[in-house]
């Protein structure tokens, strides 16, 4: 067990550091001594300081990516870090986000809920959020449908604004630059985004979706950042 953990964290490492503290520490330390640690009491983890919610986002996140359940962070305790107190800031985004797009960890509706419940506080730092979703999915083996699952239930629990800001957020990375090949996974996203905006009733323009729409290729992922920047102004 601990040789697969280790296996799975050296295939989820990135090439290298990208300046964020959380999440190169997310992909750095050893995966054996963390399982020999107190995993097991994580549970516990979000009210034994319910005041300092950052601080309890910062201790979990050496345990997003385990796979061995006794000892990784589950929603429930993302759940309880959204209903504690402090401000939120880099670790908890990380948490929230992580489990977004982890469908290991639930079903969609039960990995909405931390999303929902920092956003019916007005607490979701829906931008951050967005932000690291991105490079999860691009420095990891992360999927992008089970976060547009996700954040399509937590819309329908009633968070479609904020559901708006974070896939605001979330395009820039999420999107290939100038000069690098689209995949489908891309135009599913620009797919996805419309939707989002419709849902929120969202206008203004996104500036690296109108980039994508000014292009003159006709293909599938130019038509639909054309949609959506048309829908959007």
């Amino acid at each position: 067990m601990l040789d697969r953990a280790h296996e799975l964290s050296a295939r989820l490492r990135p090439a290298g550091p990208t300046g964020l503290e959380f999440v190169d520490g997310l992909f750095s330390g050893s995966v054996a001594h963390r399982l020999r640690d107190h995993g097991g009491y994580l549970g516990w983890w979000p009210h034994l300081m319910p005041s300092d919610r950052e601080a309890v986002a910062a201790h979990c996140v050496p345990h997003l990516m385990e796979r061995w359940r006794r000892v990784r962070m589950e929603t429930a305790q993302a759940q309880a870090l959204a209903a504690a107190g402090g401000p939120p800031g880099e670790a908890l985004a990380l948490v929230v986000a992580y489990l977004v797009a982890d469908r290991a960890r639930g079903t969609a509706e039960e990995r909405a809920r931390p999303v929902v419940e920092l956003a019916a506080r007005g607490e979701l730092d829906a931008e951050r959020v967005g932000r690291r979703l991105a490079l999860l999915i691009q420095r990891t083996e992360l999927k992008p449908g089970p976060a547009f699952e996700t954040l399509e239930a937590a819309a329908a629990f009633g968070a479609q604004r904020e559901v708006w800001r974070i896939v605001t957020a979330f395009l820039p990375g999420f999107l290939p630059a100038p000069g690098e090949r689209s995949h489908t996974r891309h135009t599913q996203g620009l797919v996805f985004a419309l939707r989002a905006a419709r849902w929120a009733g969202a206008r203004g323009a996104v500036p690296c979706v109108a980039e994508i729409a000014q292009r003159k290729a006709s293909n599938n992922f130019v038509r639909e950042a054309r949609r959506l920047h048309t829908y959007l102004t």
